[in-house]
């Protein structure tokens, strides 16, 4: 089952970094990293991943908690250090 799961994200910003149909899957303990053009790609995910940030559509969940529905719950475990 994997921690941290993206299912059909679509988020746009307005320095023009657009996701669309973005799907990923981290599992528990592992490490990874992104890699793109733009490096504001990178931030975004985070952004995502720890509710800063929140898609305009698809599913982001978090040892299955949906980030949408429970941000604040998600903020307790998650931060961004830029």
């Amino acid at each position: 089952m994997s921690y941290v799961k993206f299912e059909n994200i679509h988020c746009s910003t307005d320095e023009n970094i657009n996701l669309i149909g973005l799907d990923l899957k981290i599992e528990k303990g592992s490490i990874f990293g992104v890699l793109s053009e733009r490096q504001e790609v990178g931030t975004l995910i985070a952004e995502l991943i720890s509710g800063i940030t929140l898609p305009s559509k698809g599913t982001i969940t978090i040892n299955s908690i949906n980030t949408k529905e429970n941000y604040e719950e998600i903020r307790k475990f998650t931060g961004v250090v830029s």
